[in-house]
């Protein structure tokens, strides 16, 4: 018995005609909202309440046609979908502070992606360049074989200092 291996074998299951094993799983919980326009028509716009159009604020009723907002808000709503649901009686809290807060301050920021909406969506400035006539940020294009070793290492145990 000194040196050898015990193998660990998890308990096979008992033949699928067992009573117990006849229940089926249970189904995940449903959402609160299914869409994200329901999401933000029916939750959101009523419970972050602020003055927009002001000095520091901007909101735009047309948030939808803008593509940072749409991708901010859907994590926003997916957060919310999932933190309802934690056990622990902090994932209201969690999602206040660790989502809805920060994509909202930068949503609802002056040079946010709402920054032309003043008074009702506006895609072009007084000049009329378009909103979204801004070029992406400067880029080269990497190269994406070179990331193969990244993403290797990153699956890879990383060693430890002794």
């Amino acid at each position: 018995m000194m040196g050898e291996e015990i193998e660990f074998r998890p308990r096979r299951p008992e033949s699928a005609n067992t009573a117990d094993n006849t229940r089926s799983a249970p189904e995940p919980p449903k959402p609160a909202f299914t869409n994200l326009v329901d999401f933000v028509q029916q939750r959101l716009v009523f419970v972050y309440r602020r003055v927009p159009d002001s000095a520091a604020r901007r909101w735009c009723p047309e948030w939808w046609r803008h593509d940072e907002a749409v991708l901010r808000l859907a994590a926003l709503w997916r957060a919310y979908e999932a933190l309802r649901r934690d056990d622990t009686g902090l994932g209201l809290s969690n999602w206040w502070l660790q989502h809805a807060d920060p994509h909202m301050r930068v949503l609802m920021s002056v040079d946010g992606p709402f920054e032309l909406c003043k008074k009702g969506h506006r895609d072009g400035d007084d000049d009329g360049n378009p909103h979204y006539g801004i070029a992406p940020l400067p880029h080269i294009e990497a190269d994406r074989d070179a990331f193969a070793a990244l993403d290797a290492w990153a699956e890879s145990e990383i060693p430890r200092a002794a």
